[in-house]
């Protein structure tokens, strides 16, 4: 599909969210939730190979939605809430929602809080886990989960950045750094530093550490696919000891994707649309 101009709305609150994308009078949109210090054009890739409407969302303190200073609450319910708001000013009876790492956290709390709006929930690579979960296994106290997960601060250079992201393979790696261009901005020092910057990625991030993924895991209502990006890492032990938690509830389905690498939907752009083209499919009212 092609990838349309951005607009905004006004929260309750007054501060402005931004977003991309319309919906259509026939098929229910996919809404987009992009993970900890990315911004909506992550999902660029993705888009493209998407036959129906999607509506890629700027969450709070991200790309574009910049009214959101270090102090503003960054909770995952009120990052959903914000969602919320969003699907009412666009007059959305009912979408598909599919979020991405944190915005998978994201995307349950809604699917949760508004279930009579939500038809499906794809959980790519977070969500249905949380950093939490690596406790005691990996580190035995919540200060040390923070500090191994406090990312740095930068500045990086262009090569930096090139050479992370061109080890996702598999996807043009121009194609790539375009739909990351937005995640970061020109360091007054040289090189460049993430747009959300270093005091709002810790809220975020101490907004998800105090998020309870396991009450909503057991509460959900609607048909959720969770899909595990298994890499051999630190974090397929999270992966792993949630997964008899969630086959107990039959609304959900739980796929392993093997060899995928945590940012999945820019390693593998076409194999995440097919998933989420077929859960939209399948789950139309």
């Amino acid at each position: 599909m092609s990838i349309e101009q951005r607009a905004s709305f006004t929260l309750q609150t007054g501060e402005r969210i931004y977003y991309r994308g319309q919906p259509n009078l026939t098929d229910p949109p996919i809404i987009l939730l992009h993970g900890l210090s990315q911004q909506l054009r992550y999902w660029e890739l993705v888009e493209r190979e998407v036959q129906r409407p999607c509506i890629a969302v700027d969450l709070r303190g991200h790309g574009d939605s910049q009214d959101f200073g270090p102090d503003s609450n960054f909770s995952v319910d009120r990052v959903a809430q914000d969602v919320i708001e969003l699907m009412a000013h666009l007059q959305l009876a009912s979408a598909h929602i599919v979020g991405h790492s944190w915005g998978a956290s994201i995307a349950l709390r809604i699917a949760v809080s508004a279930p009579q709006r939500i038809l499906s929930c794809a959980l790519i690579d977070g969500g249905a886990f949380n950093p939490n979960d690596l406790i005691p296994n990996i580190v035995s106290s919540a200060a040390e989960l923070r500090e191994l997960l406090t990312p740095p601060t930068g500045p990086f250079s262009q090569e930096m950045l090139a050479n992370h992201y061109r080890e996702l393979g598999g996807t043009d790696s121009s194609k790539v750094m375009a739909a990351v261009s937005e995640t970061y901005t020109d360091s007054e020092t040289g090189g460049f530093v993430t747009k959300i910057g270093f005091a709002r990625h810790m809220k975020v991030l101490d907004g998800l550490l105090g998020y309870h993924h396991i009450h909503d895991i057991r509460n959900i209502r609607v048909p959720t696919w969770v899909v595990n990006c298994r890499s051999d890492d630190f974090w397929d032990i999270a992966k792993s000891d949630s997964i008899p938690m969630l086959l107990n509830n039959h609304l959900i389905h739980v796929q392993n994707w093997y060899g995928c690498v945590h940012d999945v939907p820019l390693q593998r752009p076409l194999a995440v649309a097919e998933l989420i083209s077929t859960i939209a499919t399948l789950t139309d009212d």
